[in-house]
């Protein structure tokens, strides 16, 4: 983007940063953004938390331009008063949704991680530094809100998609048991032409379940499962259904900790303001209204998740 804009004729004063950066901008006259939103701008050292001048070379600009990093939880300065706010009111530095989210859920350790399951889900674990080394592909990496934490996310895909799909088109009546392997066609068109489940009604809305945590078992596999958690929290929609968060409990042999629908983003954020106006460490009830799911153990579907990752194989 900043190459086409560039190329487009603007001006040597022109600025480039996230949209908070311009709220900050508009609301204390400091054009300002915190590490792990910056780590979007892709101009970014994650693992110094400094803008990168390599980088911003590649790009065409150079930092001058880009905004403050100013660390989460931090003063970014006085919001003014045309804002309505009242005198010295201060704005505080927050942070990307997964991170304050991740804040809010109480994943802030290494090897701790949490699945958000709306419509799309996304599988972020906690990290002790920010290197590159072994990183997947399909993960980005960001600082975490934590201070001396790292965080690595990867969007598994639409999955909230196929499951609404899934329970309006099929039959009521109980999930029957695994037979056919469900292959949704989220990023392969060919995969519309390997056929259909037809006439089967509810009976198949269990295999639906199992690609959905033989998807979530693959993201964890992929970002060291072996180093992480036996617990994964998952917050979203897909915490409704209890048939769907059992299937990922048996196919990643983890206990789910289900936690109840909450602004988390949000709250993670009013965690860091709070610090930083030094009202003290505030912790959120995160247990009222969840549930966990234990994994069981006497299910071996590995042959199952074998053909499965053979199915879904794109190097093919």
């Amino acid at each position: 983007s900043i190459a086409w804009l560039r190329n487009e004729g603007l001006g040597s004063d022109a600025r480039f940063g996230p949209v908070d950066a311009y709220l900050a901008a508009l609301m204390t006259g400091r054009f300002a953004t915190n590490p792990s939103n910056a780590a979007g701008v892709q101009l970014m050292d994650a693992g110094r938390r400094v803008w990168s001048t390599e980088l911003c070379a590649l790009a065409g600009t150079t930092a001058d331009r880009l905004p403050d990093l100013v660390a989460s939880g931090d003063d970014i300065g006085v919001i003014s008063d045309e804002f309505g706010f009242g005198p010295s009111v201060r704005l505080v530095a927050g942070g990307h949704d997964q991170t304050c989210s991740a804040l809010a859920l109480g994943v802030r350790d290494t090897g701790q991680a949490f699945l958000s399951a709306g419509t799309a889900w996304v599988l972020t674990n906690v990290v002790a530094d920010g290197s590159l080394q072994g990183l997947q592909p399909s993960f980005n990496l960001s600082p975490h809100v934590v201070d001396g934490r790292w965080t690595t996310s990867t969007n598994i895909g639409g999955l909230g998609a196929v499951v609404a799909w899934a329970l309006d088109a099929l039959d009521d009546g109980p999930v029957g048991e695994y037979s056919p392997l469900f292959v949704p066609s989220l990023l392969e068109s060919d995969r519309t032409q390997w056929g259909r489940f037809v006439g089967a009604g509810r009976a198949v809305l269990g295999c639906v379940f199992e690609t959905c945590a033989f998807e979530v078992r693959r993201a964890i596999e992929s970002a060291g499962g072996q180093h992480l958690s036996s617990e994964l929290v998952m917050v979203g929609g897909g915490t409704r259904n209890r048939e769907l968060v059992q299937a990922i409990a048996d196919a990643t042999n983890r206990t789910v900790v289900v936690r109840p629908d909450r602004p988390w983003p949000a709250l993670g954020a009013a965690v860091l303001a709070a610090d930083a106006l030094g009202w003290g460490s505030i912790e959120i009830e995160t247990a009222d209204g969840g549930y966990r799911m234990q994994p069981r153990h006497q299910l071996d579907n590995s042959h199952r998740y074998e053909r499965y990752l053979e199915l879904t194989d794109t190097s093919k």
